[in-house]
């Protein structure tokens, strides 16, 4: 499985929250995700999904450890 190497985290851009890949200096790389606010996602359900998206690099990293893969 490929993926968006480097350390994954959460940011607010100009209103916006957004997942994004960091490089090896902790500098920002590239957006990985854009969570939306909108009628049927609040602020605080937007900014969750925004640290789940950013984790899923390290949650794969577990399960490939744990299965041996």
């Amino acid at each position: 499985m490929e993926y968006t190497k480097g350390e994954w985290g959460v940011q607010q851009i100009e209103g916006f929250l957004q997942v994004c890949a960091y490089d090896k200096m902790g500098f920002y790389d590239t957006s990985v995700a854009t969570p939306t606010i909108n009628k049927d996602t609040s602020e605080s359900e937007a900014l969750t999904n925004a640290y789940l998206i950013s984790a899923a690099p390290n949650m794969y990293e577990a399960l490939k450890r744990m299965l041996n893969i």
